[in-house]
């Protein structure tokens, strides 16, 4: 085969698609991981039985109307409901799949060299930051497709003032609102951004047309349903974050003191989360010195692009008055698309200069170790959360059962439960039920938790419990008889 034809480019890109989607979805089949997986697969059933979006879900005790951000659901609703349960770990990756295919487009269109296409391809499959978010199914990989395509003809429209390129722009800008949360702080974040680089207000017509695109929408949806749920969430954890960070250990330490050493601690711990996040564009960065590039007006763009969320990672995973906007390095999954561009870039028309080969290439081998070791820690530390027999018989119990009212202890597996026995489960599925539920199901352990009081209030009568974390005799039940034990899982009656 003619290394240099057309067909073997294809070819080769074809196999990195089908790795980056092997490297997302194998673990999820085998493990059936995922919260969200069952969440959304549970509103997208509900769709399908509606024929329309739900006021609100209603198979959780803490009640509020839904507010998400439908677009996943409105997708996932289109497939048969055994084919969306079966193959819902491979969603995400074929979403990211997509995102790697117009990556290799746009590289080949901007320097006409298939190698680049290839090798950027290559890139983005094994980024960790993609990866580790396309393993079950959720709205991120999503969300970061349609940041892409609404962005990036912005940032063309910049550069050669064709209309037709800003409409796209706002188009998929009106979308992402409709898709995902997060990323729709990010384009608002980066459009801001590029505003006050370039001092060109155009992009806050833009950002703007895209606001009022959303909020003019057939049927309301936006001011009715999301806008007010995203406030919420905003709301809820700026009134929590503190409560939320004092539970985590690697936070919170109580013999903290503020002596050198644990300054100099706390640095060094800020210092290897940038890299393990950001090793990607610190890599461009290096290149850009070592090579002293010139950028194209495009190639520019990209760049401000890639370093306008870089800003916001920072920003927003070390400020703690601005953590409430969202996980940093969330944002820097919508800032892979340019950073992983330029850096191809480099490598390949610099592919002479040894000190950009002897960064770039530890920076694969990372890649690869991150993921593996990664994925290895999911498929050990998540197994017991993921669907197996054991829950398959339990959940079949209580979906037969008359009663109603189901509390999962620990909580993580609560929308398995309400997708599986669509019965009321202990839990919160809408933010703007989040303030209700925060202190009795969302944080804290259930040992710390009168559990016999909030039982009868709510009116709970099926309590699912793994015992490899909880010991039945620490939990405050109250009376109660065992159903079912199956592999450490236990599924009691409550008496009264």
């Amino acid at each position: 085969m003619d290394p240099f034809s057309e067909l073997f480019w294809i070819f080769i890109e074809i196999i990195v698609l089908l790795f980056a989607i092997y490297i997302r979805a194998y673990i999820g089949f085998k493990t059936k991981i995922g919260q969200d997986t069952w969440a959304h697969l549970l509103v997208a059933d509900v769709i399908r039985e509606k024929k329309h979006l739900p006021e609100s879900i209603d198979y959780y005790i803490y009640e509020g109307p839904f507010g998400y951000p439908p677009f996943i659901h409105i997708l996932l609703s289109l497939l048969p409901y055994k084919t969306a349960e079966k193959y819902a770990w491979i969603f995400s990756g074929f979403i990211d799949s997509i995102h790697i295919g117009i990556l290799a487009l746009f590289c080949y269109y901007l320097t006409g060299n298939p190698a680049i296409a290839i090798l950027a391809s290559f890139l983005y499959a094994i980024s960790w930051i993609s990866v580790r978010e396309s393993m079950s199914l959720n709205t991120r990989p999503l969300g970061s497709l349609v940041f892409t395509c609404s962005i990036l003809p912005i940032i063309i429209f910049s550069l050669n003032q064709n209309i037709i390129f800003a409409i796209i722009g706002i188009a998929f800008g009106i979308l992402l609102l409709f898709t995902h949360k997060l990323a729709s702080q990010a384009l608002f974040c980066t459009l801001i951004g590029f505003a006050l680089i370039e001092l060109n207000p155009v992009y806050l017509i833009i950002a703007g047309c895209i606001f009022i695109g959303a909020a003019l929408f057939p049927g309301g949806g936006y001011l009715k349903r999301i806008l007010p749920e995203h406030i919420a969430v905003v709301d809820f954890w700026n009134r929590h974050m503190d409560q939320y960070n004092a539970r985590e250990a690697h936070v919170y330490n109580p013999t903290f003191n503020k002596g050198l050493w644990s300054a100099f601690s706390i640095f060094s711990d800020i210092c290897k989360k940038i890299i393990a996040y950001s090793y990607w564009i610190l890599f461009l960065f290096a290149a850009i010195l070592l090579s002293g590039a010139h950028f194209s007006g495009i190639e520019l763009k990209l760049l401000i692009w890639g370093i306008i969320l870089f800003v916001c990672f920072i920003a927003f995973d070390f400020v703690p008055s601005l953590k409430l906007l969202g996980e940093g390095s969330r944002y820097l999954e919508t800032g892979l698309f340019p950073v992983i561009t330029l850096s191809s870039i480099l490598v390949v028309t610099n592919y002479a200069n040894v000190l950009i080969d002897v960064l770039f290439i530890p920076c694969i081998v990372a890649s690869l170790i991150i993921i593996y070791i990664h994925q290895a820690s999911v498929q050990k530390s998540y197994l017991r959360i993921g669907f197996n027999s054991a829950f398959q018989e339990i959940f079949e119990y209580v979906k037969r059962g008359e009663k109603e009212g189901v509390m999962c202890i620990p909580f993580n597996f609560s929308f398995m439960a309400a997708y599986f026995t669509r019965k009321k489960v202990f839990y919160a599925f809408s933010c703007l039920a989040y303030e209700k539920a925060y202190p009795e199901a969302l944080f804290g352990s259930p040992i710390d938790k009168p559990l016999d009081k909030l039982i009868k209030k709510y009116n709970i009568n099926y309590v699912i419990i793994d015992t490899s974390y909880f010991n039945l005799q620490d939990l405050k039940l109250g009376v109660y008889k065992t159903i079912m034990e199956k592999d450490q899982y236990v599924l009691v009656e409550i008496l009264e």
